[in-house]
């Protein structure tokens, strides 16, 4: 099921949602043999409504392919610059 949605959720990731949050960098997570078991990301986003908003309008939430959500706020001093090829960018 994944792979029907997948360009969708690619361009949604690119386009952070419409600019609701910059996806600085984001992968899936797999088991042992190689079977998607979900993913992970680091937003950025202008607050937490927004990052929220961003992960539930993910084409694969909509699909039913997401379980759950779990958003956990990084510390100001976590040093997103550092990322040098964020996935998209934050409008």
């Amino acid at each position: 099921m994944r792979d029907t949605h997948r360009a969708e959720h690619r361009h949604w990731v690119k386009s952070g949602g419409g600019g609701l949050a910059a996806v600085l960098i984001g992968s899936a997570l797999v088991d042992d043999s190689g079977a998607s078991i979900g993913n992970f990301g680091i937003l950025e986003a202008k607050d937490m409504e927004s990052a929220r908003r961003f992960a539930e309008g993910d084409p694969f939430v909509h699909a039913g392919i997401v379980e759950t959500i779990e958003l956990t706020p990084l510390p100001d001093t976590f040093q997103a610059h550092r990322i040098t090829e964020p996935m998209s960018v934050l409008k």
